[in-house]
């Protein structure tokens, strides 16, 4: 979990963007206990499931159905927003990482990766040459 907080310890209220079932949170919930936690997620089938995988740490945590795009939550909510291996499942993924900030506290921490780095990834997104083939 270090590794993919990148050594960031956790506090506050946190926005997991893209949650899934909900594995990360339950791991950063339980090796961050000043942590509140609201895990967002676009498919309810995973929302559901995360909202179960969840409920043992109470009021710690929050599950909702959300579009990364449009998150539905006002300007400077929270003091962390974090996201592991979804960006590359967004359509608009700037428009994602902008609404990420839009939530985020003044002097607060984008904390995430994702595969877009990655060899395959390059190879499917790179863009393609024009011209009379």
């Amino acid at each position: 979990m270090w590794r993919e907080l990148q050594g960031e310890r956790l506090d506050g209220e946190v926005l997991e963007i893209g949650g899934g079932s909900g594995a990360m949170a339950a791991e950063l919930l339980r090796k961050c206990p000043d942590v509140r936690l609201t895990l967002t997620d676009y498919d309810e089938v995973m929302v559901g499931t995360a909202r179960t995988r969840l409920g043992e740490f109470g009021e710690r945590v929050s599950v909702r159905q959300a579009d990364a795009t449009r998150l539905p939550f006002a300007d400077a909510s929270f003091d962390t927003v974090v996201s592991f291996i979804m960006l590359h499942h967004v359509i608009d993924g700037e428009a994602a990482v902008a609404e990420a900030g839009r939530v985020l506290r003044p002097g607060g921490r984008l904390i995430g990766y994702d595969l877009l780095a990655s060899r395959p990834m390059q190879l499917l997104t790179k863009p393609r040459a024009r011209g009379n083939a």
